[in-house]
């Protein structure tokens, strides 16, 4: 991942040098979302940019993808007094299959702050939006943050259907990082049933699939603290490390073992 964003930062230079705009905006954009994965603050000016140079490009679009990615970054961050009325204008009028992203992030913001009923109207609202559109890149992460959902209630059948549903879709794409999502409310499934251990285990092999820590993702710092205080500070490191050590087909398969309904 770091070489990746090293090379995503010298293609948005040699495209702002020459003049390539398009291409500026595509490097910008993927650069984003690279930087986010790391925490790196650098992440919202490069979405910024992006926006501005989008509607240079063409005032009249709306920019929906972008600005789905960078509310999503700000209530990644606990900046929700700026990502929900970002969030909000984008699925009251917006079109495309970016909406269901940003149904996704409102649906996350509202299970975080207690509001159940809310959250479950925007995972349905969202998994609508990708079956108009017959795709499946937002279906996975909806039907995991469901799962996540679920277990707040204690519904672990509804979760575990969530996931198995979830985790399909994610490896018919081969798209890691969405895999890597899909597992974090595997390893919740697991610490709820009581297996600290291996919720820690599923959580390194996440993070080895994405190919580097999502250090933003809240789910991701309330279950771990959550681990570390079950666990102890060094079992919960070893337990980390080892599916963080896996090679990827095992850390695939450690995931499917634990999310697939049987």
């Amino acid at each position: 991942m770091a070489v990746m964003n090293d090379d995503l930062e010298a293609a948005a230079a040699a495209f702002r040098e020459c003049g390539e705009r398009w291409g500026l905006l595509a490097a910008l954009t993927i650069f984003g979302l690279a930087l986010s994965m790391f925490g790196d603050g650098r992440a919202a000016g490069a979405l910024e940019e992006a926006i501005r140079l989008r509607r240079e490009l063409d005032p009249s679009d709306d920019a929906v993808e972008q600005r789905a990615w960078l509310a999503q970054i700000h209530a990644h961050a606990g900046r929700t007094d700026l990502a929900k009325p970002e969030l909000a204008e984008l699925v009251a009028g917006s079109p495309g299959r970016y909406v269901a992203l940003a149904h996704h992030v409102l649906g996350d913001i509202a299970r975080r702050d207690g509001d159940l009923a809310e959250a479950r109207r925007q995972y349905d609202a969202g998994l609508e939006v990708e079956r108009l559109a017959g795709g499946m890149l937002f279906a996975a992460g909806l039907s995991s943050s469901r799962a996540h959902l679920d277990l707040v209630v204690g519904d672990v059948d509804s979760a575990r259907r969530q996931l198995d549903r979830a985790l399909r879709d994610a490896l018919r794409i081969r798209d890691m990082p969405l895999v890597a999502m899909v597992a974090v409310a595997v390893a919740r499934l697991l610490d709820h049933q009581g297996d600290a251990r291996g919720a820690a285990e599923v959580l390194g092999a996440a993070e080895m699939l994405r190919g580097a820590p999502d250090v933003l993702n809240p789910d991701i710092g309330e279950l771990s603290e959550r681990l570390r205080a079950t666990l102890g500070e060094r079992a919960h490191a070893e337990a980390v490390e080892h599916g963080r050590r896996l090679r990827h087909e095992d850390a695939l398969e450690l995931i499917s073992h634990h999310a697939r309904l049987r």
